[in-house]
């Protein structure tokens, strides 16, 4: 199973590119789509908990790609409170089971007003902590890296960061590039647009989208 992933870059960096890339190759996927821009990837849409798991029982033997859209009138902390306490219930079995259950990436749009610093979602909070031993796989896209609670960005082994608006998260992204070398940072500020630098198992490299991830 992939580990927790995280894409950070300002607005019109390609980070919804990148993520529709990423999420090509998953068979049961949930996206939290906070401006409903996933219909490509997750074309069954649902916007209610019942909704949700009828989706995921249709799909349970050949995959399911499903998101929840959600509207200006929305909540969106609340939506992925319910959203990620659902697909907790489902992956509840997984517990104890590793490659015997079917396992599930959730991934959720905007994170700075999903998962907030300001805000605390235990459900949320929890799965970023220990949800790998339900099979699920997280990945969260945000513009603002520094904005997003530390459970999440703590837990992503694999960062993308794209280029960025404001200098606190230049220094939040360099602060995880380090280790990898003192040249990462000064190449992070010259990125043009749909262009990365990824963080995996401990070693930094470039890539662009519409490329091999």
């Amino acid at each position: 199973m992939e580990e927790h992933t995280g894409i950070w870059g300002r607005s019109k960096s390609g980070k919804s590119t990148c993520a529709k890339e990423i999420l090509i190759p998953e068979r049961r996927l949930v996206v939290v789509d906070v401006i409903d821009e996933y219909a490509s990837v997750a074309p069954v849409a649902v916007r209610s908990r019942v909704e949700l798991l009828k989706a995921i029982k249709r799909g349970w033997r050949d995959g399911y790609r499903v998101r929840w859209p959600m509207t200006r009138h929305d909540d969106p902390a609340e939506v992925l409170n319910l959203v990620a306490s659902t697909v907790w219930d489902v992956q509840e079995p997984c517990k104890g089971q590793p490659g015997q259950f079917p396992g599930v990436t959730l991934m959720v749009e905007e994170m700075a007003d999903t998962f907030p610093n300001t805000r605390a979602q235990n459900v949320f909070k929890q799965m970023c902590l220990k949800g790998r031993h339900y099979q699920i796989r997280l990945v969260g896209v945000a513009q603002r890296l520094a904005d997003v609670q530390p459970a999440f960005r703590n837990a992503c082994a694999v960062n993308y960061f794209l280029t960025m608006e404001d200098e606190t998260d230049y220094q939040e992204a360099g602060k995880r590039l380090r280790p990898c070398g003192p040249e990462w940072l000064p190449k992070l500020r010259t990125l043009q647009p749909h262009e990365y630098i990824c963080k995996r198992d401990g070693q930094a490299f470039y890539g662009r989208n519409g490329k091999k991830k």
